[in-house]
Parts: C-alpha cells; structure tokens; sequence
C-alpha cells in the first residue's frame, strides 16, 4: 500500500511557481526546488515526475489563479465601463505591488521570455494564456462604449 503523500500539494505547488517566477526555468535548479517546495527528491518524483512537469503544472496553476480571474474581471459588464474595468486591472496590479512589495513583474510575461518556453508544451501553454487575455480585452472592447 502507498504511503499518503506528506506535504501539501498545493502549497508546494505554489512554492514552485513562486521560484520559476523569481529565476525562471533555467535558472531553478532541482536542489532549489525541492528546498522551495519543502519536500524530498523522492515525493517530487512521485508527484510531479521531473522538473518539466512542475514547471507545466505551475503555469496552469498561473493560468487558473491569475489569468482565469483577471479575464472575468475583464469581460464582466457588472464590472463597469471598458475604461473602469481596465482602470481596475492596473488598480489591483498596483495594490498588490505596494501590499508584497512585488518587484517580479507578470509570471505569464517572464515565462514567455524564458529558454523554457522553447518547449513546444510550455509555449503552447502560455500561448493559450496571452490568446485568452487578448480575446478579453477584445471583448471588453466590442461591448462598450469606454
């Protein structure tokens, strides 16, 4: 019988996403990731097969925690005019720098200058993401008068 796994799954994940984001993919090497996510070589095997793997699974973790949130603000007309609601996005980027002092920029934006997004996988990824954000805002747009 397997042993139950032993971390948080989630939390890890987000740990590890929290290191791509900072250093990127080339950069994050096995030892930091496994020191960022707090766990052993053998739970990330077991969870998350190889470095690649975690790196797909983080940028969908961007994509439903991030991309999937800012695209409903977008195109939600309760929201307020075009211009409110894009004024909103850069308010709520804004709060969140001063709040965490984030000086990282956008996952989504580093991801797709980073050597990993070579990958044909990771850039079908942050393709889809970048596709979804640019058919909100054209949205946004069709259906207001600013």
């Amino acid at each position: 019988m397997a042993r139950p796994r032993e971390f948080d799954a989630d939390e890890a994940m987000d740990k590890a996403m929290g290191l791509f984001w900072q250093v990127g993919y080339e950069q994050a090497s096995l030892s930091e990731l496994l020191a960022a996510m707090e766990i052993t070589k053998g739970s990330f095997y077991k969870a998350f097969q190889d470095k690649q793997s975690i790196y797909l699974a983080a940028l969908e973790r961007y994509n439903d925690k991030v991309i999937s949130g800012t695209a409903a603000f977008l195109t939600d007309p309760n929201q307020g005019s075009g211009r409110a609601r894009i004024l909103g996005l850069f308010g709520k980027v804004a709060e969140e720098v001063r709040r965490n002092g984030d000086r990282l920029g956008c996952f989504l934006c580093n991801a797709l200058v980073d050597k990993a997004a070579e990958d044909a996988e990771a850039e079908a990824k942050l393709q889809a993401m970048v596709h979804r954000l640019e058919n909100s805002f054209f949205v946004l747009c069709s259906t207001t008068n600013a």
